[in-house]
């Protein structure tokens, strides 16, 4: 419940500071009128008297050349609220720039908080529980109640089935345990499976690249959507693609990884 709450609290404050992020993003979008101003009032400087609280001029960046009334500061000569525009449009698109890394971060931030919940509410036992939590604790949420050896795989447990060829299919029952079968146990050219565009366990056959039949396919498909956010549905959209495929980018949060190549299955959980 603890954990629950937390990650609640978290996505909460994590989607009002995106809403507010995106609200200010949508206002940098008219940063090219601020450059478009500065120039039309450089281009007409000696037109435009001092003191004056607009300017009226033709705008050369359209194809119809309509009169513009640009917006002066009466304080300041036509060549400084020129350079006004410059820098608020300079200052505008830095803030862009920020703002478009902030806001990725925090969709991603989201992603791995449904992930965490998603994982919590298919846990059967305190073992996968604490499991979750020594993943937050690595991860920064909570604190560290005990100092766990780095790279220390011996404790992690992942399901595992087989297929009617004889191949082993891995599922990973959290984050960590998803990690570990994608970029560690599986071979560059085992198939990797995964729900499509929501949280879910990672899912590989342990193949080499072998010829693996439909059956298997199949199996492993339902495996990924019973063991992920779209149980209770059907017809569930699956993706699978080879490991080589399959890439975690540098300091991304544990269980999130991209992929490339991939084909679609579409599936009833089992």
């Amino acid at each position: 419940k603890d954990i629950i709450k937390l990650l609640t609290n978290l996505k909460n404050r994590t989607e009002k500071k995106l809403a507010l992020r995106l609200a200010e993003l949508e206002k940098c979008k008219n940063r090219e009128t601020l450059r478009i101003y500065g120039e039309l009032i450089k281009a007409n400087l000696f037109q435009i008297e001092k003191g004056a609280s607009y300017a009226e001029v033709p705008n050369y960046y359209s194809e119809n050349l309509e009169m513009v009334r640009i917006p002066l500061d009466i304080s300041l000569s036509p060549q400084n609220n020129a350079n006004k525009y410059f820098k608020e449009y300079k200052k505008t698109y830095t803030a862009e720039q920020t703002l478009k890394e902030l806001t990725q971060k925090d969709k991603k931030e989201l992603i791995y908080f449904d992930s965490v919940l998603d994982t919590i509410d298919r846990s059967k036992t305190l073992a996968e529980i604490a499991e979750i939590r020594a993943e937050l604790a690595e991860s920064g949420y909570i604190k560290q109640t005990s100092n766990p050896k780095k790279n220390n795989t011996q404790n992690i447990s992942y399901k595992e089935y087989l297929s009617p060829e004889g191949y082993k299919i891995l599922v990973g029952k959290n984050n960590k345990q998803n990690d570990y079968i994608t970029t560690v146990l599986a071979a560059k050219n085992d198939l990797w499976f995964h729900v499509k565009n929501i949280p879910g366990s990672h899912v590989v056959i342990m193949n080499s690249g072998k010829e693996v039949t439909e059956q298997t396919i199949i199996q492993a498909a339902q495996l990924a959507a019973a063991n992920s956010k779209a149980y209770a549905s059907s017809n569930v959209a699956v993706d699978y693609t080879p490991i080589k495929y399959v890439k975690k980018p540098s300091g991304a949060k544990p269980g999130m990884v991209i992929y490339t190549t991939n084909k679609t299955v579409y599936v009833t959980p089992k």
